[in-house]
Order: C-alpha cells, then structure tokens, then sequence
C-alpha cells in the first residue's frame, strides 16, 4: 500500500509541477487514456474527474486547449 501511495503521490506531483510536455503533457494522455479502463467504480472515477478530462491549459493539448488553431 505504501509503495501505491508514493508512486501516486509522484504521478500527481509530476502532473502539477513539471512543466516539460513529454513527461507532464504524456503523463495526463496517458492517464486520461488508460484510468477509464482500469476505474470500475463510478465512485472512484468520480475521485479522478479532474485529470480525465482535458484542462485547457493542459500541456498535452498543445494549441487546441488555448483557443488557438495550430500553424
């Protein structure tokens, strides 16, 4: 349980802090793509709301989440 925790606490502090598109902007695909699957409860999907879906400043998104079109 400890190591799930910490491994966590580090996936979330990767997403908030680390400003560099391959590890934070991959990271927040890769979680909105894989924790649909892997959540079965629709209280613990509930609890992860917030990084299924796309923020609009969320790095992943690259121009499409700040109302620009791409060159």
């Amino acid at each position: 349980t400890r190591r799930k925790v910490l491994i966590g606490a580090l996936v979330l502090h990767r997403l908030e802090h680390d400003r560099d598109v391959q590890i934070g902007g991959g990271l927040a695909a890769w979680l909105r793509s894989e924790l649909p699957k892997f959540l079965t409860r629709d209280g613990d999907r509930d609890l992860f709301d917030d990084l299924l879906e796309p923020r609009p400043h969320d790095p992943s998104l690259g121009d499409i989440g700040n109302g620009s079109a791409a060159p």
